[in-house]
C-alpha cells in the first residue's frame, strides 16, 4: 500500500506528479474542512508536504500520530513548530540553498528600483506625462553606496557579491565576525548610521524579531533605505 501524505499549500504540477508516483495525496487546499478530515483520518498520514508560508499549524499535530517527516520546500520554517515536531519524533527538512541566488539579486534589484524611482519613472511614461510634460525629475546613482548587511549568510554574502560592480563599501552586522573582507560592525545602530541601505537578510524568529526597531530606523535617516529581504517580523 501507497503511503498518505498530506500537502499543505499549492505545489507545482511536476511535484505533484513525482508524489503521485509514490503515495496518496491529500490537498488541505481543497478540503472544506481540513480539521474534521485529520480528525477521522489523520491516523493515515505518513508525510507532510509544505512550505514556508504555510508551515503546519500547530493544531495538526494531535491529529497526525503516524507522521515521520515534514518536507518543507522553502528556505524559512519559522511557520513549523520544530519543537514540537521533534519532540514527536519527526524530522523536519528545508531547502536553504535553492533560492539564495535568486533572493539577492531581487535585493538589488530593489535597491536599484528604489534609487532610480523606477515604480515612479515607469508610472510616468506608461501615462503619457513623458510627451506631455517633457523629461521626469533626475534620480539618485546607485554607485558607490555604503551599504550594510545584517545577517551575512548565504544570502547576505550573494548580496555583497552581487554589488561589486556597484563599488559599494560593504559593512556587516552577525552574531560573530566571519573570515571575509568585509568589515564587521558590532553594534547594529552604528552601522545604520553610517549605511546608505541597510539590507535585511537574517531568519526570522524571536531572537530577532523586531531588530529594527525606531533607534535603527532613525538611525538610518531620511535619506537612507532599508531593504528587507528576511522576514517582516524583523522590522517593527
Amino acid at each position: 500500500m501507497q503511503p498518505h501524505c498530506l500537502v499543505i499549500g499549492a505545489i507545482t504540477s511536476e511535484m505533484q506528479s513525482q508524489l503521485e508516483a509514490k503515495m496518496v495525496l491529500h490537498f488541505v487546499q481543497d478540503m472544506d474542512n481540513p480539521d474534521l478530515f485529520l480528525h477521522e483520518q489523520g491516523h493515515m498520514i505518513s508525510y507532510i508536504v509544505t512550505n514556508g508560508h504555510d508551515g503546519v499549524p500547530s493544531r495538526y499535530f494531535d491529529h497526525l500520530p503516524e507522521v515521520k517527516l515534514i518536507s518543507n520546500y522553502g528556505v524559512g520554517y519559522d511557520a513549523i513548530d520544530v519543537i514540537e515536531a521533534h519532540k514527536r519524533g519527526i524530522i523536519t527538512t528545508h531547502t536553504p540553498s535553492v533560492l539564495s541566488e535568486e533572493v539577492a539579486t531581487t535585493a538589488l534589484l530593489l535597491m536599484l528600483a528604489c534609487y532610480r524611482e523606477l515604480s515612479f519613472n515607469e508610472a510616468y511614461l506608461r501615462s503619457g506625462r513623458w510627451q506631455k510634460e517633457g523629461n521626469a525629475p533626475l534620480s539618485r546613482s546607485a554607485d558607490n553606496r555604503v551599504v550594510g548587511i545584517v545577517g551575512l549568510g548565504r544570502i547576505g554574502e550573494a548580496i555583497a557579491r552581487k554589488l561589486a560592480p556597484f563599488n559599494a563599501e560593504i559593512l556587516y552586522h552577525n552574531r560573530n565576525p566571519k573570515d571575509v573582507s568585509y568589515e564587521y560592525v558590532a553594534d547594529l545602530q552604528e552601522m545604520a548610521k553610517r549605511c546608505d541601505v541597510l539590507m535585511i537578510a537574517t531568519p526570522g524568529g524571536a531572537s530577532t524579531d523586531k531588530l529594527i526597531n525606531k533607534p535603527i530606523i532613525e538611525a538610518v535617516g531620511d535619506e537612507g533605505m532599508i531593504i528587507n529581504v528576511g522576514r517582516g517580523s524583523v522590522i517593527d
